[in-house]
């Protein structure tokens, strides 16, 4: 064998070790990313792709709370009060000195996901405020959907179910002044997604303020895999939710991103 032989031999060696590096590599980095796909990613409530929207324009000119003790279905979802298999428990704090009393879901959906209505009085709520339309809130473990306050309406749980899975989808909180908003995603065979707790912020006390916050969430695969979710509160005066959306992910996926990345890069290489 000649020396160029050789050396072309010794170049073909060290070409294939290269690529074989590089691929091993691309194949750590696409074990690493299905990690980072893993539970539910918060992204700006302006970047979902909407599909579908419900604002409970319906309800615009209710100046009185109208209560709802059924599953409201409308443009493409459903709302209740839990999904089959979680507890409904109670939370309390004091809010100015008084024991105040919040819905708390506790444990794990059970599959088919399936909605369920809350009892008599404690299932929805639906009002009529200006410049927003309609806003829904979950009837409160002690003062039901009758009115709106600590223990009432706007204290209570809400589950959304969608008539076919979403990428990703959003919604606005109305009137929140402190507290938690704590959401649970789950898959249409029920098993939990991912789960995340959203500091509210303290505002003006209902009625001399109504701030609104929006909000957006994906699923970390980027895929439609999102039946539905659910959102209790510890809001200090509870809290009204508005305009849910739903449709695409916002942005690809950050593990499809990384995984092109290095796939250019091996092209790059080879060429």
């Amino acid at each position: 064998m000649s020396l160029s032989q050789s050396c072309c031999s010794g170049s073909r060696k060290i070409k294939l070790k290269s690529s074989l590096t590089m691929t091993a590599l691309f194949v750590s980095v696409v074990a690493a990313t299905s990690s980072v796909h893993a539970g539910i990613t918060q992204i700006n409530y302006a970047s979902v792709t909407v599909d579908g929207r419900e604002g409970f324009d319906a309800f615009s000119g209710a100046s009185n709370p109208v209560n709802s003790d059924a599953i409201y279905s409308n443009n493409g979802m459903s709302f209740g009060k839990y999904f089959n298999g979680q507890q409904l428990a109670v939370e309390t704090g004091s809010v100015s000195g008084t024991t105040e009393y919040w819905d708390r879901l506790d444990g794990s959906a059970t599959g088919p996901l399936t909605l369920m209505a809350g009892a008599a009085n404690k299932n929805l709520g639906f009002f009529g405020f200006p410049g927003l339309g309609g806003v829904m809130a979950g009837g409160g473990p002690v003062g039901g959907t009758t009115g709106f306050g600590p223990s009432g309406s706007g204290a209570g749980s809400i589950a959304v179910m969608f008539d076919a899975d979403v990428a990703a989808c959003g919604l606005k909180i109305v009137g929140f002044n402190g507290g938690t908003a704590n959401f649970s995603f789950f898959r249409r065979d029920g098993s939990l997604i991912g789960s995340m707790s959203i500091v509210l912020p303290g505002s003006p006390d209902f009625g001399s303020g109504l701030v609104t916050e929006s909000l957006g969430f994906q699923s970390g695969t980027g895929t439609s895999e999102i039946a539905g979710f659910t959102m209790w509160n510890t809001d200090k005066w509870g809290v009204g939710v508005d305009d849910f959306v739903f449709g695409g992910a916002a942005v690809p996926a950050p593990g499809a991103i990384t995984v092109l990345g290095v796939a250019g890069f091996l092209g790059r290489r080879r060429r």
